[in-house]
């Protein structure tokens, strides 16, 4: 081929190429959004939703309903529960009064028994009083 065929077929083409009529584009570049994220305060079921895409909507519009049963129930559950630990906590203050008075006793006990240990030791006779239910009540020295 010469290089005058090769000339016209080059320019035949790119003639050709030039004459489409499709329509072109008015702009070129990069096109930004603003991305806006929506999220609910609650988690369950979509009751209703009310916007479409491209609806304009104003800060705090609401939107749409949430069926919100669930957490409702679950925080009465939780609120029973924090009662009944609150009616445990009452009921272990008075369960530790009674065993600080029972501590008290057996340290009367101890004492008690203290003495009359002491006296033993000593080789002294000790007449010992006790109460009707046994339990020891006063302890003397028998000359």
């Amino acid at each position: 081929m010469t290089p005058k065929i090769l000339i016209i077929l080059f320019l035949a083409s790119l003639i050709t190429s030039c004459g489409n009529e499709e329509k072109q584009s008015d702009a070129y570049g990069n096109f930004e959004a603003d991305k806006t994220f929506i999220s609910a305060e609650a988690m369950g079921k979509i009751l209703e939703f009310k916007i479409e895409e491209g609806d304009i909507i104003k800060k705090n519009e609401i939107v749409g309903q949430i069926d919100t049963l669930d957490l409702y129930y679950k925080k009465l559950q939780l609120q029973s529960q924090i009662e009944a630990v609150a009616a445990n906590f009452v009921e272990i203050n008075s369960q530790l009064e009674v065993q600080k008075q029972q501590l008290e006793n057996i340290e009367i006990q101890k004492n008690d028994i203290q003495e009359i240990y002491d006296i033993v030791i000593h080789n002294k006779t000790i007449r010992v009083v006790w109460s009707v239910e046994r339990q020891l009540v006063t302890t003397a020295l028998v000359p």
